[in-house]
């Protein structure tokens, strides 16, 4: 897996994995007083001995515990694939169910965060680009890569940030607010070439984060991943801007340029609309209902209106097909 890197797989799952395995060893050698378990042994009570382990010995949450468990289950996959066992132990177990609270900032928070003056630079820093993401939705690996050349300039006369993403290997666009293009100014956008945030290590990063709720009054423990969930709970339900589609889903096309003959010649956008859009309103950001319908499940648009005359002129020259009994 790990002459993989950066083909099949990226550094941050292999980590996980590397993660996994030293829990799995330290359990093996906790339990069964031995360096190994033979594969052919394994038995349903190993995953709820090794949950029961993780639980008490290493003190780990009911969420991260499911996590090591649902990887481990799929290196037993690949040794039955592999005829390594003629059947996975693990098929009929459950995994506890575990409701997770999601922490994110309101509307209000966001604004003391913002407004607030640092004397110290790193936390200045460090703060401008947790709002960054907290206006884009881009996870620390996405936002620490993020250069010129992943915004792009639309049609519809809007900034967009179009880039792979690192956990899914999936086309993402993300229509840049004003908010967030203030940061990208302040760090000397468009002027500056490359990497446009002054990033420090994730875990750096959230050290400081910690060090910055308290100062600005905010009586959450601040990590940079909270930022995504900021857009997704309240920068998006604020604005009604497109949400990103699911990372399991496959992008719509969207319709080719002029004079380009492969719909697929260019970077689809990862949200879910692929009508052509409506000129935007001056001071507006691109809104939902501003776009035409989409077989993508938002529905009709109020505001589309379809014009004949181009509907017909892409079937000229058709044959046009019999009418149904």
């Amino acid at each position: 897996m790990k002459t993989l890197i950066g083909k099949d797989y990226v550094q941050a799952t292999y980590d996980k994995f590397v993660v996994i395995q030293t829990h799995v060893s330290d359990f093996i050698r906790h339990q069964y007083k031995k360096p190994d378990y033979p594969l052919t042994e394994l038995k349903l009570h190993f995953l709820s001995d090794l949950d029961y382990y993780l639980k008490v010995v290493k003190d780990q949450n009911q969420n991260t515990i499911n996590k090591v468990i649902e990887r481990l289950k799929k290196v037993i996959k690949i040794a039955v694939g592999n005829g390594w066992l003629s059947a996975d132990p693990f098929i009929l177990y459950q995994k506890k169910k575990y409701v997770k609270e999601v922490i994110f900032l309101t509307k209000l928070e966001l604004k003391k965060l913002e407004s607030h003056k640092f004397v110290q630079q790193r936390l200045e820093a460090v703060r401008d680009c947790f709002i960054f993401s907290c206006y884009t939705g881009l996870a620390y690996n996405e936002a620490a890569l993020l250069t010129d050349e992943h915004l792009q300039l639309a049609e519809d006369g809007y900034t967009w940030i179009e880039m792979i993403r690192q956990k899914t290997q999936r086309p993402i666009a993300v229509p840049v607010l004003s908010q967030a293009m203030q940061v990208l100014k302040k760090y000397d956008y468009p002027n500056k070439k490359g990497l446009l945030l002054p990033l420090i290590s994730n875990q750096k990063m959230n050290s400081y984060l910690k060090e910055i709720g308290p100062i600005v009054g905010i009586n959450k423990i601040l990590t940079h991943h909270i930022a995504r969930k900021t857009y997704a709970s309240t920068v998006l339900m604020n604005n009604d801007i497109p949400v990103e589609m699911p990372s399991t889903s496959t992008p719509p096309p969207r319709p080719p340029k002029p004079g380009e003959d492969n719909v697929s010649g260019g970077a689809p956008r990862n949200y879910a609309l692929d009508g052509p859009p409506l000129p935007p309103i001056p001071g507006e950001i691109p809104r939902r209902t501003q776009y035409a319908p989409s077989t993508s499940g938002f529905g009709p648009n109020p505001q589309y209106r379809p014009n004949p005359v181009a509907q017909n002129a892409s079937y000229a020259g058709q044959t046009p097909l019999p009418a149904l009994p």
